[in-house]
C-alpha cells in the first residue's frame, strides 16, 4: 500500500488553523489522528524563527533551516505533520488544542511537530483529524509509509 493513496482516508473534517486557535470546542472528545498539510499550490517558507517555545532545558528547540527544506523537498509537500491523540496522551480536542498553545508560545507540552511553527505563515495551513480506534498504530502505520515511499518522515515528525 502507498502512502500517497492511504492518506487519502484520512484526509476528512479539515480547519484552517487560524479557525481553530483558541476555539477547540468544535473538535471531538475522541480517539484519532490530526494531519497537518499544505493546501497551497505553492511551496511552504521555512525560517529561522519560531512562535513556539524557543528553548528548553538550555536546548535550542529551532531546527535547522536548510535540513528542513532538504525534508520538505523530499517528501510529500502536502502532509507536513501526523499526529495522534490516543487514550494515554489526551483525545483529540485536547491533544489539537496542546499543538495549537504550543504554536503560540503558550505551553511547552506539545513539542512534537515543532518545526511546523517555523513556516511562515503557519497559521493558514490546514488541519484534518479523523477518530480511529488505534490512534498508535494507525499514526505510526502512517508515518511508515510516508517513509517507505519517501525515504524520510513527514517534514515536521522525525521519528515513529
Amino acid at each position: 500500500m502507498k502512502f500517497s493513496e492511504e492518506i487519502k482516508k484520512y484526509l476528512k473534517n479539515k480547519k484552517q488553523i487560524k479557525e481553530l486557535l483558541n476555539n477547540y470546542s468544535s473538535l471531538p472528545k475522541a480517539n484519532g489522528i490530526y494531519i497537518v498539510t499544505n493546501e497551497e499550490d505553492e511551496d511552504v517558507e521555512f525560517l529561522d524563527t519560531t512562535t513556539a517555545i524557543t528553548e528548553y532545558n538550555g536546548r535550542s528547540l529551532l531546527y535547522d533551516k536548510v535540513k528542513l527544506i532538504e525534508k520538505y523537498n523530499k517528501g510529500n509537500k502536502k502532509v507536513l505533520y501526523i499526529g495522534k491523540a490516543a487514550c494515554d496522551n489526551g483525545r483529540l480536542q485536547k491533544r489539537m488544542s496542546e499543538l495549537l498553545d504550543y504554536a503560540q508560545g503558550n505551553c511547552n507540552n506539545h513539542r512534537g511537530g515543532r518545526a511546523l511553527w517555523q513556516i511562515k505563515d503557519w497559521d493558514k495551513l490546514m488541519i484534518y483529524h479523523c477518530e480511529v480506534d488505534c490512534a498508535e498504530d494507525k499514526e505510526k502505520e502512517l508515518i511508515r509509509l510516508h517513509k517507505a515511499e519517501y525515504s524520510v518522515f513527514p517534514v515536521a515528525n522525525w521519528r515513529e
